[in-house]
């Protein structure tokens, strides 16, 4: 008895994080390639809208210093 909840535990553990490893990892390998610059820059200056985040409203993991564009 203590054999078989030894694999069943075991079991469900490497299938716990073989999903876990799926869910991360099935993201990055369906990206789709990342737009040229020129690109990027051709969208930004067709923007109707944009902003610029303040440098003392960001907390540690806010992004200061960068321009979004809509």
């Amino acid at each position: 008895m203590k054999k078989i909840l030894l694999l069943i535990v075991s079991h469900a553990v490497v299938a716990a994080l073989g999903f876990g490893a799926g869910i991360y990892a099935l993201p990055i390998l369906t990206a789709p390639p990342a737009p040229a610059q020129a690109e990027v820059t051709a969208l930004a200056a067709q923007a109707q809208f944009t902003g610029r985040f303040r440098r003392d409203l960001t907390d540690r993991l806010g992004a200061s210093g960068t321009r979004p564009h809509a």
